[in-house]
This record gives structure tokens, C-alpha cells and sequence, in this order.
């Protein structure tokens, strides 16, 4: 248990120099949302939400969580905390229909609480989150990721360059060029396994075109091939299809109609889901995925943040999504693992391992967020 000081919330926006393209749209800039929260004697916790989409996602998400942590910051004493908040919104969430904004701020709150636990104790946060008599894996295995249909060989090509054997591209665009392409970075030279990504694209019959094609051509998964929350969809193509990944978009209240979903991996966001916590006890509702991917399109603390669970829980977790798209704020951003042969291997620095340069970071905030990014004190 602590008592918490002060928290700051940094929205930050920066520019690309070549738009993400998703099958749904297009990412024209940059946006994060990241909470730093400071305890008594000075210890610092770091945690992320999720708001690559829609364009408000970034100052709706800042809202929800700077009034939660006006009202509730003298409440966080423990990452278990949240789910007491979690619980005394739920009705209020429901009726809004707000619970992914919701649950995203709660997923910033909660790492940052388990980033600072983890400090206070001196350990890596790995080594909280181990089953008993359970060790940390020395590394991770991870794959390249938020590759788009422009230049995709090239940019597999200098993913393998960088230390990468797997690697992840778009899909859902023309199914001839989408297949074309991805029979293109197969045959890169060092890559071993290759996967592809809908982003939601298809109908359930279009998609049972794609996946037999993917299937036939031995991808490694094929992600989120129909609407997320098309879950009688989910159980008719996994009745026939093996090779299909989804959950990065799923929530606790999902949870049952999940259950019984064939999936060759099981994508839960810690950025989106509600934390390190809520992740875990929806991987234990749901034991029909061959293993478990989490799924990262955010910043450092996002990465850092799925590593170290992943460590934690490995082999549950068998892969981690590494984002190689454009991303400014890295710049403030000390890495807290390096790379090699497909591997993430963390340092042994206390809490998440990762060190923040805020003078740099403060370049990054949004000037029409800049009132939700001052200094909110305890009570």
C-alpha cells in the first residue's frame, strides 16, 4: 500500500510523415495518452491508454481520465484498487455506453500503479505478476508489426535487418494485391513465420474466401477478419478455419461470448481491457485459443508494459506485437529491452525498466489538452 501525491496526464500528438493506413482508414497523426503518478516519497509509476481511433479518441480519453483521477486519486493505494472503481461505475459506464473510453483510462491508472509497485518493492514488475514458484522468461518472442500495403517487403526486409524473424502486415484492401504482397514477404530472406491483419474488413462469406487462402498459404494467423463483436460469425469460421487471431477489441463483458471461439491466438490489449488484472482473469474465461499474443499499437510504456507481463506469464503468452510504425515520442524514451533472433530480452531495472526524459515529452503535448496536463494533487 502507498499514498499517492500527484498525478500529471500527458496527451501527446505528433506528426507522421506517411499516414498509417488501415483497411477501415487512415492514422493522419500520432496521438498518446500516457499517466504519470508520483507517491509520497517521490516514486514515479508510468502507465498508457489506448486512442489511436477515431480522431477524438485522445481528448475523450484525457477527459475521463482526469476527472477519475479529480475524484479518486486518493483512492489508489494498490493496482487491486481499481477494480473497486471499476465496479462503482459500472452502471454509469453501461448507461453512457462509454466503457471503452472507460476502460481505457483505468488501463493507464493501473499500470502506472504497477510500474510504481513494482518500483517501491525494487523488482522488475515480471517478477510481481509470476504464478507461485513461477520464473520470468529470459526473453519474449515478438513480431514486426503496423506494416501497410506501401513498400510492405521493403519494410519487412529492414525489420529482419533490425533483428526480427516474424513479421505482420495489412490486409483487407484488393484480394489479389493483399495476396500478391503477402507471398512477397514470405519469401524475405530470415523471416519464419508471417501473419496478416483485416483490421475488421471483411463480411463472415468474404472472409471465408480470405482465410482459405491463408490457410492454404500457411500464415501464421490472420487477424480480425470480421467485425469484432460478430461473435456467431467468430464461431462459424472457427468451426472451419484454424488460423484465426481476434480480442485485441474485446472487453470483460465479452468475456462468456468468447468462450467457446476457436482461435489460434487471443490478442488482449493491456491498454484497452482495464490493465494488467482484467487481462488475466478474461485469459482464464477463455481457454479455446492455441495460445496468447498481446496486442501493442502503442507507445513505449504500452510495449514495455506486454513484455513484462508477457515475461510473467510465458508460455501462456507466446508472442508480442512490436509497432514499426512512426513514433516521435520514442525519442524521450530510454529502451527498456533490446532485440535479437526474434527475442525481447528486458533489463533488470526496477518497475516497467523504462526511463522517461519528460523535458523532451513536453514537446509532444497537445495544445488543446494542455489544461488536462497540469499537476492534480491529493487530497
Amino acid at each position: 500500500m502507498f499514498r499517492l501525491a500527484s498525478a500529471q496526464i500527458w496527451p501527446l500528438l505528433t506528426p507522421l510523415h506517411e499516414p498509417i493506413r488501415m483497411s477501415f482508414g487512415f492514422m493522419q497523426a500520432r496521438p498518446s495518452l500516457l499517466l504519470q503518478l508520483v507517491d509520497e516519497d517521490g516514486v514515479e509509476g508510468w502507465g498508457e491508454a489506448w486512442v489511436n481511433f477515431p480522431h477524438w479518441a485522445l481528448a475523450e480519453r484525457t477527459l475521463v481520465l482526469h476527472n477519475l483521477l479529480k475524484s479518486h486519486l486518493h483512492d489508489l493505494t494498490d493496482p487491486s484498487t481499481i477494480t473497486d472503481i471499476r465496479h462503482r461505475f459500472s452502471i454509469e459506464v453501461i448507461q453512457s455506453g462509454s466503457f471503452g473510453a472507460f476502460y481505457h483510462a483505468l488501463s493507464a491508472i493501473e499500470l502506472a500503479l504497477w510500474d510504481l509497485k513494482a518500483k517501491k518493492e525494487r523488482l522488475p514488475l515480471r517478477n510481481l505478476l509470476l504464478e507461485p514458484d513461477g520464473n520470468p522468461a529470459m526473453s519474449v518472442p515478438v513480431y514486426a508489426s503496423g506494416i501497410g500495403p506501401n513498400e510492405a517487403v521493403s519494410k519487412v526486409e529492414q525489420a529482419v535487418q533490425d533483428g526480427f524473424v516474424a513479421a505482420k502486415i495489412k490486409v483487407g484492401f484488393v484480394p489479389e494485391e493483399d495476396h500478391r504482397r503477402f507471398r512477397q514477404v514470405q519469401r524475405v530472406d530470415g523471416i519464419t513465420v508471417a501473419m496478416v491483419d483485416a483490421n475488421q474488413a471483411w463480411t463472415v462469406e468474404e472472409a471465408s474466401k480470405e482465410l482459405a487462402f491463408y490457410e492454404e498459404a500457411q500464415a501464421g494467423w490472420v487477424e480480425e477478419p470480421i467485425f469484432a463483436w460478430d461473435f456467431s460469425g467468430y464461431t462459424r469460421l472457427g468451426e472451419q478455419f484454424s488460423r484465426m487471431a481476434a480480442g485485441e477489441n474485446w472487453y470483460l463483458e465479452h468475456s462468456a461470448l468468447s468462450q467457446s471461439i476457436r482461435l489460434k491466438a487471443l490478442q488482449p490489449d493491456l491498454c484497452k481491457i482495464g490493465g494488467i488484472q482484467a487481462a488475466k482473469s478474461f485469459l482464464s474465461d477463455n481457454q479455446a485459443a492455441d495460445w496468447v499474443a498481446f496486442h501493442v499499437l502503442s507507445g513505449p510504456i504500452a510495449q514495455t508494459a506486454a513484455l513484462q507481463v508477457a515475461s510473467a506469464w510465458y508460455p501462456k503468452v507466446k508472442w508480442v506485437e512490436v509497432d514499426r510504425n512512426e513514433n516521435a515520442i520514442r525519442s524521450a524514451f530510454r529502451p527498456a529491452w533490446t532485440l535479437s533472433e526474434g527475442r525481447a530480452r528486458l533489463t533488470d531495472q526496477a518497475g516497467l525498466g523504462i526511463e522517461v526524459d519528460t523535458a523532451r515529452l513536453g514537446n509532444f503535448v497537445a495544445p488543446e489538452l494542455r489544461m488536462y496536463h497540469d499537476v492534480i494533487h491529493s487530497d
